[in-house]
């Protein structure tokens, strides 16, 4: 499915914001989710070769649509507006929760929902309640572990102990640590699927 050139393949399809204007219902899709701020397009330009494809920000709150990414033929790369950002006006965030919950729920071409975390900050109660919820309404998951690079040795053997049960991954967009690893899991999980 993947293949070794992809990279040039990748484009950005479109950004929405209501359920009407999403892509037709076709391939496979991977969704990234996480707190704001928590390093999704740095992520997906990391996964895609692209440097600036994903619009990167240090701004909270920045992603305020659902964004398709053409990966390849039949694959596409889906960035979910952050949870747990104050500053944004409620009417907006009960906008964007309506249509995550909506994609996740409806949406048959989702594969895997990517949920990452700050590793400076480790998992959160609004992580756990997603995760939680994913995995009732049966929903492959896969917890990423981002900013690697900017914790110590000590503080990494942490992770392992916090996640406990939960399969993780780690990675830094900085170092490159972990993206091959997460990008062969998205082949494996779009391979049986």
């Amino acid at each position: 499915m993947l293949n070794k050139r992809y990279a040039s393949d990748c484009r950005f399809l479109r950004g929405v914001l209501h359920p009407k204007d999403w892509p037709d219902v076709s391939g496979k899709e991977i969704a990234f989710w996480g707190r704001s701020n928590v390093g999704k397009s740095s992520l997906l330009n990391a996964l895609m070769k692209r440097k600036n494809l994903a619009k990167v920000s240090k701004t909270p709150g920045r992603t305020q649509s659902i964004n398709f990414y053409q990966v390849q033929e039949g694959v596409r790369y889906v960035d979910l507006p952050g949870y747990g950002y104050a500053c944004v006006p409620e009417v907006l965030q009960n906008m964007w929760h309506k249509n995550v919950l909506e994609y996740v729920l409806t949406r048959t071409s989702l594969s895997l929902v990517v949920i990452l975390v700050d590793s400076r900050r480790d998992v959160g109660p609004q992580d756990i309640e997603v995760m939680n919820f994913l995995t009732k309404s049966l929903i492959p998951l896969q917890c990423l572990y981002t900013k690697i690079d900017c914790i110590s040795s000590a503080q990494r053997r942490l992770l392992k102990l916090n996640a406990g049960e939960i399969h993780h991954l780690k990675t830094s967009t900085t170092t490159g640590e972990g993206v091959f690893e997460l990008r062969t899991h998205i082949l494996n999980t779009l391979q049986k699927g």
